[in-house]
């Protein structure tokens, strides 16, 4: 093989990266099993993540996965994006980009309230863990004009 020659990466490369960030999705849960693991994402687009997430979510990586830049509308159904073990929560704008999902663990008692400001991408939520009860807010920056 010459200098000037490109070279691929190995198969063997994308698979140890693909277990790496397997081990450190999962560092947070076997380090602290009996407390809630909440996560933020910007997926840029769920449809196209939506695979990966969900086996993250199967696996118990999470009891709460907040999701930002989900580019999906009312046209994508909850169903294609159903999570068992999970609550799915959703809010995405009428044109371009955007939208919020939080997958919520079904043994967490998860309630929405309505968000006073319209021009905000944002859910709200009650929780109640065990016996304490949170507040949780969700907001995706927009651009205001």
């Amino acid at each position: 093989m010459d200098d000037t020659s490109e070279s691929s990466v190995p198969v063997d490369s994308e698979i140890a990266d693909e277990a790496i960030v397997a081990e450190n999705i999962q560092k947070p849960r076997t380090n602290h099993r009996k407390q809630c693991i909440i996560a933020n994402l910007n997926v840029n687009s769920l449809p196209n993540k939506f695979e990966e997430i969900k086996e993250w979510l199967a696996q118990k990586a999470f009891d709460i996965l907040s999701i930002q830049e989900t580019k999906i509308d009312r046209t994508f159904p909850n169903s294609q994006f159903h999570v068992e073990g999970f609550k799915l929560f959703r809010r995405y704008r009428v044109k371009g980009g955007g939208g919020i999902a939080v997958f919520i663990s079904d043994n967490i008692i998860a309630t929405t309230r309505k968000v006073a400001c319209t021009h905000l991408e944002a859910l709200l939520f009650d929780l109640r863990i065990g016996q304490r009860q949170f507040a949780l807010l969700k907001r995706l920056q927009t651009t205001l004009s």
